[in-house]
């Protein structure tokens, strides 16, 4: 019996989940798919945005997060020449940035999106289903059966490693548009103030190493930098852990407690020439490359490009129109958002690569004119 759909979103991470959310919240009918069951475990460094929440409420999710998260207040840069500078976050919207680990995150917007009427189902995605040059569903399998589901239009919001990009032919990602990144967590006597670290340490420009409290004794710790630098200098990913773990600040709140699950994976960074818009598909998130190329934040830009994603498929079926020329209002919705901002991310990357010390000139400049630096972080 074939199974057709208005739309299918492919991954319930936060991209896909509020894609899912904003889809059937439109009447559509909506089916969402994972791989996984949830909740389950997402490597990544667990820092939620407070344009995150607010477009969460506007999706009419009301949980408070409160039990599930650790409010930020401050954020602190050091420099790779030792240069510091700590910036209170002023929240703008009444809601506040926060560290939620993915496990719960994901899981809480996944299950809004199916209490707004999304169907979910498990299920590995591995191909897009095509008509000529047009994307019709998706095809996949549930243990050994192969199953194909049918679609009007396809969201991909499957990660780094699309099967749907990949089956629309994107090509490989040049090692200079893709970020490699190491996370783990850590008990810890000290009392974790409501700070986010992010230290630009020498070993590991074009990169950063940071720690963000999960609760007043639990961090999400873990270093990241270019592939294309971590390739040159051929040294695993567990070096610059343990190098930024003998920082003298960070050797002090970790003590001789034990890195715990850790995880690497791949950050697609975000490059204006990717093709996004498809006939019957749209990617958003990591498989859209929706990844900030300086800070590798990649959850506030998948759940804004969920949001539009799902709001074009819901005009376009409307039309009767699902081609890649109606479906082309996504993009410039997403660049009206979010363009100015990886912009300034890429300039400020490049710089960082090639003028190290450069960071620590800023976060000079920083200290003495606090309201410029925190204007500046705004935009990246």
């Amino acid at each position: 019996m074939t199974q057709e759909f208005d739309v299918i979103i492919v991954g319930a991470g936060p991209g896909g989940s509020v894609a899912a959310t904003v889809a059937a919240q439109h009447g559509l009918k909506t089916l969402l798919l994972n791989r996984e069951a949830m909740p389950r475990d997402k490597a990544c460094g667990d820092a939620v945005p407070e344009p995150a929440f607010l477009l969460l409420r506007k999706l009419g999710m009301t949980n408070s997060f409160n039990d599930y998260s650790c409010e930020i207040d401050f954020v602190k840069l050091v420099g790779p020449g030792g240069q510091q500078v700590k910036l209170e976050v002023f929240p703008q919207s009444g809601e506040k940035t926060r560290i939620v680990t993915r496990h719960t995150f994901d899981n809480l917007l996944c299950q809004h999106a199916m209490q707004s009427g999304a169907e979910f189902r498990i299920l590995n995605v591995t191909d897009p289903l095509l008509d000529g040059n047009r994307v019709i569903g998706i095809s996949g399998k549930e243990g050994q059966t192969r199953v194909n589901f049918y679609s009007k239009v396809v969201i991909a919001a499957d990660g780094a490693t699309s099967a749907i990009s990949r089956g629309l032919n994107i090509g490989r990602r040049p090692d200079r548009h893709v970020s490699i990144s190491m996370r783990g967590y850590v008990e810890t006597k000290e009392e974790l103030d409501p700070v986010i670290e992010l230290a630009f340490l020498r070993n590991l420009i074009p990169g950063y190493g940071w720690i963000f409290p999960v609760n007043k004794h639990y961090a999400n710790i873990g270093v990241g930098l270019t592939l294309e630098a971590y390739k040159v200098k051929q040294l695993p990913l567990t070096n610059y852990l343990e190098a930024y773990l003998k920082t003298p600040h960070i050797r002090k709140t970790v003590g001789e407690n034990q890195i715990e699950r850790l995880k690497s994976w791949q950050l697609p960074i975000c490059t204006m020439e990717q093709k996004r818009v498809f006939n019957g598909a749209i990617l958003i998130g990591d498989a859209g490359g929706f990844v900030n190329p300086l800070t590798g934040a990649g959850i506030y830009p998948a759940m804004t490009t969920g949001r539009y994603a799902a709001e074009v498929a819901a005009k376009a079926i409307q039309k009767g129109d699902l081609s890649e020329n109606a479906l082309k209002e996504f993009e410039s919705l997403w660049r009206t958002e979010l363009e100015r901002g990886m912009r300034y991310s890429t300039l400020a990357l490049r710089t960082l690569t090639r003028f190290p010390l450069s960071v620590d000139l800023a976060l000079l400049l920083g200290r003495l004119f606090p309201s410029v630096m925190r204007t500046l972080l705004s935009k990246v």
